[in-house]
């Protein structure tokens, strides 16, 4: 689940790319129309600013804007600014990677790491190549969605390849006579 952060963070980037190339805009009339709070909002903007997907001008006619059109700004790279891995275990991440603490098998035979392995590969699946331009247009979400879009498979048949997987996974563990890590 994102984070109350992550999700004001899209939202207020969504405001910043609908009025992209205008010029800066204050924190209060972001806070305002997006409904976030304003000290929270701020430390989310610094955050953004820091990171490379703001930039900010101080004064009378300050506030915050995109440095790089809507077009080219990743959602899932903000998703990882704010939230970190999108892998559910440290051990199937891809740019956070840490060998697993609590688990008592070894990673190459572990039924729970290959099982968020496909988690991980089906979200990302989902989010990688998605940019913020597509949340400023609500036609471009329900295209993607059910497959519309340059002929890539669609969340739903992705998600129904991941279960099917999920279900092979499982056979050949019940009908192998060796052990596979649970």
């Amino acid at each position: 689940m994102l984070s109350a952060k992550t999700q004001y963070a899209i939202h207020a980037l969504t405001f910043l790319g609908e009025r992209f190339g205008k010029g800066p805009i204050p924190i209060n009339q972001i806070a305002e129309h997006r409904q976030i709070p304003y000290k929270f909002l701020e430390a989310i903007l610094l955050e953004l600013r820091k990171s490379g997907v703001l930039g900010s001008k101080a004064g009378k006619n300050g506030g915050y804007y995109l440095l790089r059109p809507p077009e080219e700004v990743l959602v899932v790279d903000v998703i990882r600014q704010m939230e970190g891995p999108i892998s559910l275990l440290p051990c199937v991440s891809k740019k956070f990677y840490e060998s697993c603490r609590v688990c008592p098998h070894a990673e190459p035979g572990c039924i729970v790491r290959e099982f968020f392995r496909q988690v991980r590969d089906a979200t990302l699946h989902a989010m990688e190549g998605r940019y913020l331009s597509e949340l400023l247009d609500p036609h471009a979400v329900k295209d993607r969605l059910h497959g519309q879009r340059g002929g890539k498979m669609s969340y739903f048949s992705s998600t129904r390849r991941l279960l099917r997987s999920i279900a092979e996974l499982r056979d050949r563990k019940r009908h192998s006579g060796r052990k596979i890590a649970i």
